[in-house]
């Protein structure tokens, strides 16, 4: 561009670079008393901004151009200051005297937006008095006016807090004859540190990720007046107000927060993550935030304590630092986690921290004291490892975890009988009765695939005193108000639980050679061969194996062979199985007197042919007889 401060000296009009040789040429395509800025909207369009004898004024050209058009003017502003395109929008600035609204064009309309209650931008327009032409950075233009700065995302903005965790002495950056820039991560902002009597104490360059936590970087020359920044070599420049130039190295951030730390909602005063944003900055605009989510133990210098809202319908993973102490409720609810390690910082795990995820395996860290109601409810946990710091398990920690493939999803189920109406907007009463037998069956096959949690706490005795639990309803317990008189609703709701140091054994069944003689069996009680909860209809516990009880087991009888004797054993905490030998009568003979097999074979072939021998000889002499 042509600098804009050299008045009607300059012609009005702007510079394009020819790289064959490499020479810059004059451009004046349009009559124009004034040119500011340029830009582009579309991949085939550009953009002047102005000022012609009639007042603000912008042109067009869609031909690279060769040929412009002017498409908005304004008698009652001076000239537009410049132009900016923010989330598909045109974003411009005209005024008079450094007031006017900011105006944006969204590819058909043009729409104004000021200050409330006033006309005047809430950007300046350009120039000393008014702050720099704006920038765009991570989805929003940001600009400022004479006392403070602004965040535009083409539909609204917010003025920025820029000295949050800056250690300014004064309560806020005094930005009077300050300047900023941005670079693909950080924005820059060159502003004045003053006390709080409002004097002035010297500028200083912050910069910022996410427009949120700052990080003071530099101490410059109090009459610094603009900055550029050339990360590829760490260098800041300064130019102050006597025309001089200042270069200096760019300091390590004294806040090192991941980029993955701008997806969190988070409050500083209690280190608390209060949610998980889908995108950076919670701005659609902006990248989204990770579903393999890593969580900072850090973030903008204060450390992460506990986790409440993760937004987890999106998370698929998680890493939880060593820094967090308090799994809040509803922390990770309807998440999509199959997995979750917490980390030995952890003490508390809140009521459905975990509810209704997908979860397959959890471990828990040598901290954790207690787990809230439906902690990990409506699951497909089959055992957890259970440290000896646990002291509290509520009773529904662990309930309806089924590893089958039931679910009750209601809108499927509704669907499904939907799908035979005649007319899905006026079913008829046997429809509906139909509707409701299969609620009913579908209830009871979801509940009936429950399984109970097994707990195995580190040391075996369970030194915590820690207890089962389980719970067992009836349908009409819980879905009575939702059916009509009459149904059947007397079928167990089993929600399962969860049994403390449980055991089980597998019984094999062979022969002396190794042969299996009957399948192998499972056995996880008294009468009991699993922990489906619908196998204990009588839901006593008492029938579970547990880890250090004594029991005998008897082996069937199985025919031709002599039955083994009984099998006792204390229960292990790892694998427990046994195989029962079972003898052949004969087969034990035969090596009681030393022959093989092969041998009595042959013994019996040779009988056998001298037998054939004799009785021929017998006829023959018979037959001479006669």
């Amino acid at each position: 561009m042509v600098d804009p401060t050299c008045g009607l000296s300059c012609p009005a009009g702007y510079a394009e670079y020819d790289p064959s040789t490499n020479t810059w040429q004059l451009k004046t395509p349009v009559s124009a008393v004034h040119i500011y800025d340029i830009t582009s909207y579309e991949d085939n369009d550009l953009w002047l901004f102005g000022a012609d004898s009639d007042g603000a004024a912008v042109w067009r050209s869609l031909d690279d151009g060769d040929t412009w058009l002017r498409v908005r003017s304004r008698a009652t502003q001076d000239r537009y200051y410049w132009g900016t395109v923010v989330n598909g929008k045109l974003v411009a600035h005209s005024g008079t005297g450094f007031k006017g609204p900011v105006e944006k064009y969204d590819g058909t309309d043009w729409f104004e937006q000021a200050l409330p209650g006033s006309t005047d931008s809430f950007c300046g327009i350009g120039g000393q008095q008014g702050g720099p032409t704006p920038v765009v950075f991570k989805g929003r233009m940001i600009c400022r006016d004479s006392s403070q700065y602004f965040a535009y995302d083409g539909d609204s903005y917010n003025t920025l807090n820029i000295n949050a965790g800056t250690a300014l002495a004064g309560p806020s950056c005094q930005v009077s004859g300050g300047d900023y820039i941005t670079t693909d991560q950080y924005l820059y902002v060159l502003c004045t540190d003053a006390n709080s009597s409002g004097t002035g104490q010297g500028s200083v360059v912050l910069r910022t990720r996410n427009l949120t936590h700052w990080d003071r970087i530099l101490d410059v020359p109090y009459n610094a007046s603009a900055l550029d920044v050339d990360e590829s070599t760490n260098t800041l420049y300064i130019g102050t107000t006597d025309s001089k130039l200042y270069a200096g190295t760019l300091p390590d951030s004294d806040i090192d927060d991941p980029l993955e730390s701008y997806c969190f909602d988070f409050n500083a005063d209690t280190g608390g993550v209060m949610y998980y944003y889908e995108h950076q900055d919670n701005n659609s605009s902006n990248p989204l935030c990770a579903a393999d989510v890593v969580i900072p133990s850090t973030i903008g210098g204060s450390s992460v304590r506990s986790l409440r809202n993760m937004n987890t319908t999106m998370v698929t993973s998680v890493v939880i630092p060593d820094s967090v102490v308090t799994i809040e409720d509803y922390a990770f609810l309807n998440s999509e986690l199959t997995s979750v390690n917490i980390p030995d910082s952890v003490v508390s795990i809140g009521r459905q921290a975990f509810y209704q995820s997908k979860l397959e395996s959890v471990m828990l860290g040598s901290s954790v004291a207690t787990i809230g109601e439906e902690a990990f409810a409506s699951n497909k946990l089959e055992s957890v490892s259970i440290p000896n710091s646990v002291t509290s398990i509520a009773d529904s920690a662990f309930e309806l975890n089924n590893t089958s493939p039931h679910t009750l999803d209601f809108s499927t189920i509704f669907q499904e009988a939907m799908a035979t109406w005649a007319d899905p907007d006026n079913p008829t009463e046997e429809e509906m009765s139909a509707l409701y037998e299969l609620l009913v069956t579908r209830m009871t096959e979801y509940f009936q695939s429950a399984n109970f949690v097994r707990l195995y706490t580190v040391d075996p005795s369970n030194p915590n005193g820690l207890e089962d639990s389980s719970r067992v309803e009836t349908l009409a317990d819980i879905f009575a108000d939702l059916f009509p008189p009459g149904f059947d609703l007397s079928a167990s709701a089993y929600y399962g639980g969860h049994l403390i140091n449980p055991a089980q054994i597998t019984l094999m069944y062979q022969s002396g050679s190794g042969q299996t003689l009957l399948p192998a069996s499972t056995n996880t009680g008294v009468g009991l061969t699993s922990y489906r909860v619908a196998e204990n209809p009588a839901n006593d516990l008492s029938l579970y194996y547990r880890i250090g009880q004594t029991q005998t087991f008897t082996p069937p009888n199985i025919a031709g062979y002599t039955t083994p004797g009984v099998y006792s054993l204390t229960f292990g905490a790892g694998d427990n199985s046994h195989i029962f030998i079972y003898r052949n009568p004969q087969a034990s003979l035969l090596a009681s007197t030393g022959v093989s097999r092969k041998a009595l074979l042959l013994v019996a072939s040779a009988t056998l042919c001298i037998s054939i021998v004799l009785f021929w000889q017998r006829r023959r002499i018979a037959h001479f007889d006669r």
